[in-house]
C-alpha cells in the first residue's frame, strides 16, 4: 500500500464526514466542513503527487482516484442541496449538470476500458476537477456568499465539466467508429 494510495483511501473516509457536518447546517460545522473538504481536496493533490514524485504509480490509484474525486464531489453536491445552499433554479440545473457528467463519464470510461482504449487525464480534465472544487467550497461558505459568486463559480466548473466530456465523448465516437 502505497502511501498515494493512502491518500486517496483518506478520502474516501473523510466524504462521508464531510457530508455529515454540511446536513448539520450549524455554523461550527458549515466551517469544519469547508476546511475538511479543502484538506481533502489538497489530498486529491497530493496523492498524485507522490504517486509520480516516488514512481508508484499503481492500478489501485488509477481506478481509485478518479472515483474518490467523483465520490466527493457528487456526495458533497448532493448534501448541499439537501441543506438548501443551492437555492435558485439556474444552480440547481448546474449541479445536476455536473453530477450527470460525472455519472455519465464514469460508464463511458468503462466502456472505453472495456474496448482497452485508455484515455490519459488531459489538462482541462484537472481543470474541471479543480473548478469543481472551488464551485463546490465557495457553496459551503457558511456566511453569506453573493449569489453572482455562487452562480459564476457553478457556471465555470459546469462549462469546464462540459468540455472535458466532450473531450472523452469525441474519443469514444472516434474508436466506436473503427470498431464498426
Amino acid at each position: 500500500m502505497t502511501l498515494a494510495n493512502k491518500l486517496t483511501l483518506m478520502r474516501f473516509a473523510l466524504t462521508p464526514l464531510i457530508v455529515v457536518l454540511i446536513l448539520m447546517h450549524s455554523k461550527f460545522s458549515g466551517w469544519t466542513a469547508l476546511i475538511l473538504f479543502i484538506a481533502t481536496a489538497l489530498l486529491d493533490f497530493f496523492d498524485g503527487y507522490f504517486a509520480r514524485k516516488r514512481d508508484e504509480r499503481s492500478v489501485f490509484g488509477r481506478v481509485l482516484d478518479p472515483i474518490a474525486d467523483k465520490f466527493l464531489v457528487i456526495s458533497c453536491l448532493v448534501a448541499l442541496m439537501i441543506a438548501g445552499e443551492v437555492e435558485s433554479i439556474v444552480s440547481a440545473i448546474m449541479v445536476l449538470v455536473l453530477i450527470a457528467r460525472e455519472v455519465f463519464i464514469s460508464g463511458l470510461r468503462e466502456q472505453l476500458a472495456e474496448l482497452k482504449i485508455s484515455v490519459p487525464v488531459s489538462r482541462s480534465g484537472k481543470a474541471k476537477t479543480v473548478l469543481q472544487f472551488i464551485a463546490i467550497a465557495v457553496l459551503m461558505i457558511p456566511a453569506p456568499v453573493e449569489e453572482l459568486l455562487m452562480h459564476a463559480s457553478l457556471l465555470v466548473a459546469t462549462l469546464f465539466s462540459l468540455l472535458s466530456a466532450y473531450q472523452y465523448v469525441r474519443v469514444f465516437i472516434k474508436h466506436a467508429k473503427v470498431m464498426e
